[in-house]
């Protein structure tokens, strides 16, 4: 089992004064969590032991998604803080503060009629899948000069409708800056008057690639995979009449994800049966984290929950 739960900005743990069983139905509000134990006890951020088995329940526009019973004796947790992504900057050649070199040949004589090329690499694709090649060539000529064939490649792959970044000249045409627009990306040097190019791995526009964590894009994501749990059937013909919910990943928020883990607890029918790991995420909005916000309550409640794991251990 694999869920997810997305708490909503200013809504506070247990809005409404939720913390019975009773008013999860009527009172829980859209966003809001709240936690029980097995037995109907309300938890929060004051619960200073629990050796019982316990739930969530969030609040939703569909109504209440409750999880599965957690084993306390079983249950480890992390926390993974938000973290910005950051796209990828490649530099072809050099620019102010760079350390590659574009090192075009003396004379471009013996290319005329050739072409120049390079292609990109979109890395979101696994090496045995072409999708990820893209090839950007451009003649030369006569008249070719060493900023003709950069301006021609950038505008190549400005061009292109399905580009993987975005191309721009360098100062004084000493390289080419590329800007991932999705993910990761790479070039190859193809030969010809780019066969001595370097890259610039430092100074200047260059960035490494952070994938980043607890993105709206991310968290839309993991929802849509774990929908299923909601009702989202493999039925295509009829997904929009059997499934019909709001997402609770909100646009522009940033998250903070909690990812809980247990064994579920299970009786073996024959021989031995072993218990299968759950895994629970609750998405908060980072800025939830003032006194009675529920980011707040889980950094206190979990620790809790985790002394008593490790005691039965």
């Amino acid at each position: 089992m694999k869920q997810i739960l997305i708490t909503k900005t200013g809504v506070i743990y247990g809005y409404n004064g939720v913390n019975t069983l009773d008013e999860v139905y009527s009172g829980l509000a859209q966003g809001a969590l709240v936690a029980f134990t097995e037995d109907g006890t309300y938890l929060d951020g004051a619960t200073t032991e629990l050796f019982k088995n316990f739930y969530f329940v969030l609040g939703t526009q569909e109504g209440p998604i409750t999880t599965p019973i957690i084993n306390y004796k079983t249950f480890s947790y992390s926390k993974d803080a938000y973290v910005a992504p950051v796209m990828p900057i490649r530099v072809i050649g050099t620019e102010a503060g760079g350390n590659g070199a574009l090192n075009f040949p003396a004379s471009l004589t013996t290319y005329i009629g050739k072409s120049a090329s390079i292609m990109l690499v979109d890395k979101r694709y696994p090496p045995n899948d072409k999708r990820r090649e893209k090839y950007y060539t451009v003649p030369i000529t006569a008249v070719s000069t060493n900023a003709t064939i950069l301006t021609a490649i950038v505008a190549a792959i400005t061009a292109d409708t399905k580009k993987i970044c975005s191309a721009a000249l360098a100062g004084g045409s000493a390289g080419i800056v590329l800007t991932g627009l999705y993910g990761d990306f790479d070039w190859v040097n193809m030969g010809g008057v780019f066969e001595n190019t370097t890259q610039a791995t430092a100074g200047g526009s260059f960035a490494a690639y952070v994938i980043g964590h607890g993105t709206y894009a991310q968290v839309l994501q993991i929802e849509k995979d774990f929908s299923p749990l909601r009702g989202n059937t493999s039925n295509t013909l009829l997904r929009d009449a059997l499934f019909s919910v709001t997402w609770q990943a909100v646009t522009a928020i940033t998250y903070n994800i909690y990812t809980l883990r247990w064994h579920a607890e299970q009786e073996a029918t024959y021989g031995t049966e072993v218990p299968k790991w759950q895994e629970l995420l609750i998405a908060v909005p980072t800025t939830e984290y003032d006194a009675t916000e529920t980011g707040t309550v889980l950094d206190a409640l979990l620790p809790v929950i985790n002394v008593a794991a490790d005691a039965i251990a």
